[in-house]
């Protein structure tokens, strides 16, 4: 009897169910080396909190240890915004795309970490720039750490079921957009000229470079 090989896809690849696998691990390492995530970080979206650091090292060891979870966010990103743009039947789902996924997604994350700095170094002080990148820092955390089971369940779910997990990322997708509009309401907002100011920066330099991001994903597919 004939053997007909499996169609290519996310869950029919062996190396998905490994980078499942491997991005949980460095879950597990994150959270027990920084387990502030939890307690500190994800509440603080919601609030101004004021301090000098989450368990009591260094300001250099936090953002060390807060580079494990970006890392993380940065491949389950990647990881699902593959799985959604992908189209059966019209291509291999293979690693190498997938590479070129996170790659991109780390670009955007890095491109705009140097837009805040720039904009707060010419504009505002220190401690501005401090609230604003550990903000947006903890918002890619907090989208990762949600877009991570979601991600198993529509890869190995049932399609009804991998449809609502699906309707779940994109309603967390539109949270995280939220949190970032909340938060540069609670950091920046001061006087009714400071909305006009806000807008234009929502326009051009999250918008837009959102845009730039979907258009990039479509052209690695």
């Amino acid at each position: 009897m004939p053997c007909f090989p499996l169609p290519s896809l996310p869950q029919t690849e062996n190396w998905v169910f490994a980078t499942l696998l491997g991005l949980f691990a460095l879950l597990v390492l994150a959270m027990r080396a920084y387990p502030a995530l939890m307690t500190d970080d994800l509440p603080s979206i919601f609030r101004m909190k004021e301090r000098s650091s989450l368990f009591g090292n260094s300001e250099g060891n936090d953002s060390r240890l807060r580079v494990l979870y970006l890392f993380f966010a940065c491949c389950t990103i990647g990881l699902y915004a593959y799985v959604a743009f992908f189209q059966n039947g019209t291509a291999e789902f293979a690693f190498t795309t997938y590479l070129g996924f996170v790659a991109v997604t780390a670009g955007f994350l890095l491109l705009k970490g140097l837009i805040i700095r720039l904009l707060c170094y010419t504009f505002f002080e220190g401690r501005t720039l401090q609230l604003s990148l550990g903000s947006y820092h903890t918002i890619v955390m907090f989208l990762g750490l949600t877009l991570f089971p979601l991600l198993a369940i529509r890869i190995y779910a049932s399609p009804s079921v991998a449809r609502v997990a699906c309707i779940a990322g994109l309603v967390a997708c539109c949270v995280a957009a939220m949190f970032v509009i909340l938060k540069l309401f609670q950091i920046f907002y001061s006087k009714l000229l400071d909305f006009l100011y806000i807008l234009l920066y929502l326009c051009t330099l999250e918008i837009l470079p959102f845009a730039a991001l979907l258009q990039a994903y479509r052209l690695i597919v």
